[in-house]
């Protein structure tokens, strides 16, 4: 009896084991080449399959509101299941079987609500975003953006305070012009030298694309322009023109979705996607800098010793005075642990604590300091007017001349030897994509002074 026993068990594991071999085999006919490769793309990026999702828009009136969780769960075989309300942990999921690859999206369709669900790849192959659009009519409904708890994030690749962090940059102190032409003013958009900027001020990235704001053409100085530079292609196009706002010299972030603009009384928010223009909260003083971390915003303001903390959703702030300082603050930027805070009143940069918002001294900056940026092991500063730009050890607050003479040449820092060195007029933003420095020129307030007008590189 047991023999008949063990000999019925095994041909059940038998038929059992045929059943999924020719089921894998079907799941595999199934896809295409382009379909599995993405599935294998998914799997080494994601080995769960399971990503938890936030929505960053949401229209009203469309299958989701915003910053409503969900979990997407990828199988094998091409399915998606959408779980709604994680939270609740009903096993209540909405099954799209299989799905299609249209261009550079990946699209499921829930033919029963009228819905598609296209998904895009960053440049690394993680996910950039899933948009929600009607089916029937393509009209946009959301878009849902991957949840990366703060504490899982890898400082050496994380977008923090509008710039990359991949560790201490390995520069060799040569600028070059990266985009637009020394001393060429224009609108034009073009790829490399073809490209014409009208003072640029600010300037941050997301890893893929610099973000520059310009003075736009206006009698009044009131309308500045969001310029898009491809840092891959040198390509540079316009992305928006906003009306009736003075642009600061170092007020832009960005956290790869929006741009934050810190400009004349008010903090604007513009999406990357569309160039959608929002308020998010006006001030009876001009604003100045502003940075990125974790759905916050840092705001600084012509106050003395004053940082705004915004919701970068609702704008909803809270203000905070800076223990152990007294002086204006200008350029902002964070590595996630402490904010970094240029004071051109000052000539100085401030490391200053994001709980208790109490300050010390980081470093001298030199002259007119207003710009700043960080890789996590250095701050980087910029002083319009004065060609002057250093970094700033986090950890000894030991200061390196980077540049410091007032001019436009393209070549290495040469220490003692000012005539043959490269050299800037009016450095009035930085950022970093992880392995370069990138640097807006403007047009210098002295008169006859320099008005280069070009987006440099530092490598």
């Amino acid at each position: 009896m047991l023999k008949s026993i063990k000999l019925l068990s095994l041909f059940l594991l038998l038929i059992l084991s045929s059943c999924s071999k020719e089921d894998s085999a079907m799941e595999s006919e199934s896809l295409t080449d382009a379909q599995e490769e993405f599935i294998a793309l998914l799997k080494t990026n994601y080995p769960t399959q399971i990503v938890n999702f936030n929505t960053d828009t949401a229209l009203i009136g469309g299958p989701f509101v915003e910053n409503q969780k969900l979990t997407l769960t990828f199988s094998s075989s091409g399915m998606l299941f959408i779980d709604t309300d994680p939270d609740k942990n009903d096993g209540d999921e909405i099954e799209l079987p299989s799905f299609d690859i249209d261009g550079k999206e990946y699209v499921w369709k829930d033919t029963s609500s009228d819905l598609s669900y296209r998904l895009s790849l960053k440049t690394d192959n993680t996910i950039n975003e899933v948009n929600v659009f009607k089916t029937s009519n393509n009209n946009f409904y959301a878009s849902l953006k991957e949840v990366v708890k703060i504490d899982e994030i890898d400082i050496k690749t994380g977008l923090i305070g509008g710039s990359i962090l991949d560790g201490e940059l390995n520069l060799s102190k040569t600028v070059s012009t990266f985009v637009g032409k020394k001393g060429v003013v224009g609108y034009s958009d073009g790829i490399g030298e073809e490209a014409s900027f009208t003072n640029p001020l600010g300037i941050t990235t997301d890893g893929d694309n610099l973000y520059v704001v310009e003075q736009a053409k206006s009698t009044t100085q009131l309308n500045f322009n969001i310029r898009k530079i491809n840092i891959e292609t040198k390509e540079v196009t316009t992305l928006v023109t906003i009306g009736g706002v003075l642009p600061s010299t170092t007020g832009i972030t960005n956290d790869g979705t929006y741009i934050y603009i810190a400009s004349n009384k008010s903090v604007t928010k513009i999406k990357i996607l569309d160039g959608t223009v929002t308020t998010l909260a006006t001030f009876d003083e001009f604003v100045k800098g502003v940075t990125f971390y974790n759905k916050k915003l840092y705001v600084t303001k012509e106050e003395t010793s004053t940082i705004y903390e915004m919701d970068a959703s609702t704008g909803t702030f809270t203000k905070h005075t800076v223990i152990g300082i007294s002086t204006r603050l200008n350029g902002i930027t964070t590595d996630g642990n402490f904010l970094y805070v240029a004071s051109s009143a000052s000539d100085s940069v401030y490391k200053i604590d994001m709980t208790t918002y109490s300050a010390v001294t980081l470093g001298t900056a030199g002259l007119n300091v207003e710009a700043v940026a960080t890789d996590g092991v250095y701050v980087y500063t910029a002083s319009p007017s004065y060609g002057t730009l250093k970094k700033i050890n986090i950890a000894t607050g030991a200061t390196t001349l980077l540049f410091n003479t007032v001019g436009y040449v393209d070549g290495p820092f040469v220490e003692g030897n000012f005539s043959q060195q490269g050299s800037f007029g009016n450095p009035t933003g930085i950022t970093s994509d992880g392995e370069n420095l990138y640097i807006s020129e403007g047009m210098s307030p002295i008169p006859g002074g320099n008005k280069n007008n070009a987006i440099r590189k530092i490598e």
